[in-house]
């Protein structure tokens, strides 16, 4: 009778590894990424005197598959404040700072999205490039 709840003990034990393991590797999500090009220009800025480097970032940065332009700036690295997705400060350079109508702008692969940086999905390969304006003028 002993060995008979042994052996029950062991199996049930077993049968919990099994099911805690099972359950972990379903949890577990392998999420896939994809590389963009990202540029931070803030040559404008550094003409009209601010203390900081012109080219603030350059260089890849690796988002999720469905990834935004907000993404690819955050995997840079360097410290931004959104307002809705409104890029309005990066680094420390803030919009407004070197005039009325200064402030961040961006394009992808060229063009000048018309959604803010939170809704404009990326695809791989996308060149992002954020550019600091002392004159903002409309396209």
């Amino acid at each position: 009778m002993k060995a008979k709840r042994t052996f029950l003990a062991v199996l049930s034990l077993a049968c919990a590894m099994a099911l805690c393991l099972a359950l972990t590797a379903c949890g577990s999500k392998i999420e896939a990424t994809e590389e963009v090009n990202l540029t931070v220009d803030a040559t404008a800025a550094v003409e009209a005197g601010w203390d900081g480097d012109a080219t603030l970032f350059q260089g890849a940065v690796a988002i999720s598959q469905d990834g935004t332009v907000l993404d690819a700036l955050n995997a840079s690295g360097l410290t931004y404040n959104d307002k809705s997705g409104y890029i309005d400060t990066i680094n420390g350079l803030a919009g407004l700072q070197y005039g009325e109508s200064s402030g961040w702008t961006y394009t992808v692969n060229g063009d000048f999205p018309m959604d803010s940086a939170d809704q404009h999905s990326l695809s791989a390969g996308d060149t992002v490039v954020f550019t600091y304006v002392t004159e903002y003028i409309a396209m």
